[in-house]
């Protein structure tokens, strides 16, 4: 009983945010499939791996402020990643 409890307490503390970055991370992985460009030419996979395990809400809301926001600067980057 006293290592349910403790695999209990682990999963509460961690389960949560993991499960909620298995569903984040493809949204995020497919989102970036689509983008030319990455920021520091980083992989798709980095974002995956950076949303369940360094959280899914905050790399969720930092991907989005690199890649979609208003101070992203990607107005004029064309298909091949140029200006």
């Amino acid at each position: 009983m006293e290592a349910f409890s403790a695999v209990f307490a682990i999963f509460s503390a961690y389960g949560a945010n993991f499960l909620l970055g298995i569903v984040v991370a493809p949204l995020i992985y497919a989102d970036a499939k689509k983008l030319p460009v990455l920021f520091l030419n980083t992989k798709p996979w980095f974002w995956v791996v950076c949303a369940l395990f360094l959280g899914p809400l905050w790399t969720a809301l930092i991907y989005w402020a690199i890649h979609h926001s208003s101070f992203s600067n990607r107005e004029g980057v064309n298909s091949s990643g140029h200006s």
